[in-house]
């Protein structure tokens, strides 16, 4: 019934935790088996791409000279080849003034050429081309390395993996990754009125949505969570919850963290080896009763029960601790002004 002697302002817990969270390692992983990891160095092309001049249009390949002043009324002919140029196959014709070469989009352009004319702008007759309209030095052309150049940073040290950089990505034909380990957070929900859900309940019980919720959030965020069990408000169950969950990089416990009777929770973390409470009790609505601790090396949060404060508390200081993990920046929030629609009465602190 120790009360809360001093509520910590929501800046200075931050300022706090920062101080005690360190990286939790990096790791080699398969491209495919990365996303939403966060990189752990920089990425630099070692290719450009394209990797050659591709045509970006169904048509011929030209000397754009050739096609000068040429329109409607006065087209201009220019003599075809005979090759017919596919993607994937290099051409085996140079272009000289005055000939040209049909050409598929995503194509090689072949040597000699600086130009496509688009088929809709020609003809056919006999062995020659009838050009309608001109086009100039590089119409229709993707340079080498107009997407990507060599040398390139093409994704940066603590940036999320999302579908917009392995799209990126696999343009360098890239198998593995370094990344920052994902978090492996434990899970326990006490309280002797919770049971799992799929049980009858009682009048009195409540099921645990806690669990549930946090598991997701933390999935959302990019960790791996472990629900360890349900703990009834008992002090032997909660420190043997809290021993099982301590091989993992982090602890979350919802329930028990107020100052009420049944809330032992900080009772169970201070008595554990080489622990520290950080922070008890927060001048924040809701979420007021929460717990900051370390036990040895591992972060450890006492969220309060009730599932809207857990959640909030969740999104105010175990998402800090767990970007700051996997060396992510504090996550942007915009804020706006606006005018409530009725009063509100905030106590005082």
């Amino acid at each position: 019934m120790r009360g809360f002697v001093k509520r910590h302002s929501l800046e200075e817990v931050i300022e706090v935790l920062k101080k005690r969270i360190k990286i939790i390692g990096k790791v080699k992983l398969p491209f495919d088996k990365s996303l939403g990891d966060v990189f752990a160095e920089d990425v630099i092309s070692d290719r450009n791409v394209p990797s050659f001049n591709r045509s970006t249009r169904d048509g011929y390949a030209v000397v754009a000279a050739d096609t000068f002043y040429a329109d409607e009324v006065n087209p201009i002919r220019l003599i075809f080849n005979g090759e017919k140029i596919i993607p994937g196959v290099p051409p085996k014709t140079e272009i000289r003034e005055g000939y040209c070469s049909e050409i598929a989009t995503g194509s090689i352009v072949p040597r000699g050429a600086n130009a496509i004319v688009m088929i809709e702008d020609t003809d056919i007759e006999g062995k020659e081309v009838v050009v309608f309209k001109p086009v100039v030095p590089g119409e229709y052309i993707m340079h080498a390395g107009s997407d990507i150049m060599t040398g390139e940073v093409i994704a940066r040290q603590d940036g999320i993996i999302s579908a917009r950089e392995t799209a990126t990505l696999s343009t360098q034909g890239i198998r593995t990754l370094k990344v920052y380990k994902k978090p492996v957070i434990a899970v326990i929900s006490t309280g002797d009125e919770i049971v799992a859900p799929g049980r009858k309940l009682r009048e009195g019980e409540i099921y645990d949505t806690n669990s549930r919720a946090i598991s997701d959030l933390l999935i959302e965020h990019g960790c791996i969570p472990k629900f360890m069990r349900i703990a009834k408000d008992d002090y032997q169950e909660i420190k043997s919850a809290l021993d099982d969950s301590l091989k993992y990089d982090m602890v979350l416990i919802s329930g028990g963290t107020s100052k009420g009777t049944g809330d032992i929770c900080i009772n169970v973390i201070e008595d554990m080896k080489d622990s520290e409470i950080i922070v008890h009790g927060v001048a924040m609505k809701p979420g007021k009763p929460v717990i900051l601790a370390r036990i040895g090396k591992k972060p450890v949060i006492g969220l309060p029960g009730f599932p809207t404060s857990a959640v909030i508390a969740f999104h105010q200081f175990a998402l800090p601790i767990i970007r700051s993990m996997t060396a992510q920046p504090a996550e942007s929030k915009d804020q706006i002004r606006a005018k409530a629609s009725v009063r509100i009465h905030s106590p005082k602190g």
